[in-house]
């Protein structure tokens, strides 16, 4: 719990430090997460951490994003996060819970079998509340036609949070 309470805290000087972009008026939002799925690109695992949206209201949007798939051939580490929306869904907690779409972009080094480049991605995840119910996650940079994407995937081993999802305040998601 202290480890989590620690990152937690980690994630949000990250969040709250960057000014890449607009801010999102009176909202507190944001998404932080990380774990391991079976990649699109090779089959294999890819490992990911991320953290993107407004760590304060009235704040800087801000955030990160990495991912590792040995296997494929190819890295992504955001440069900057520069959009961050959400939205409230249903129907992926089998208990009948809410569960959070968020989707972040921006620029991302990219290494794809050892051609490194810059490029937009973005990023789009389903999160339950419910810790037994599951998370999804997809991510693009633009070189799909390279075949480095990944589809909606269930995240094993790890865990995803959304941190104050605001549905009470006009305008926020």
């Amino acid at each position: 719990m202290l480890l989590l309470a620690a990152v937690t805290g980690a994630v949000l000087c990250t969040l709250s430090g960057r000014a890449d972009a607009q801010v999102q008026g009176a909202c507190q939002d944001a998404v932080i997460g990380g774990g391991l799925i079976k990649s699109s690109t090779s089959g294999g695992t890819a490992l990911f951490g991320m953290a993107a949206g407004y760590a304060s209201v009235g704040g800087p949007l801000g955030g990160f994003f990495t991912m590792t798939d040995k296997k494929g051939g190819l890295t992504i580490k955001a440069t900057s996060v520069d959009t961050y929306v959400g939205y409230h869904c249903a129907g992926f907690d089998p208990s009948g819970g809410p569960c959070y779409d968020r989707y972040f972009s921006g620029m991302a080094n990219v290494t794809v079998n050892g051609q490194k480049s810059q490029m937009p991605f973005h990023v789009e995840t389903i999160i339950t509340p419910n810790l037994t119910a599951p998370d999804y996650v997809a991510w693009q940079p633009a070189c799909a036609d390279l075949g480095c994407f990944v589809s909606f995937q269930l995240v094993t081993r790890g865990l995803m949070f959304i941190i104050n999802p605001d549905t009470l305040t006009d305008g926020c998601f």
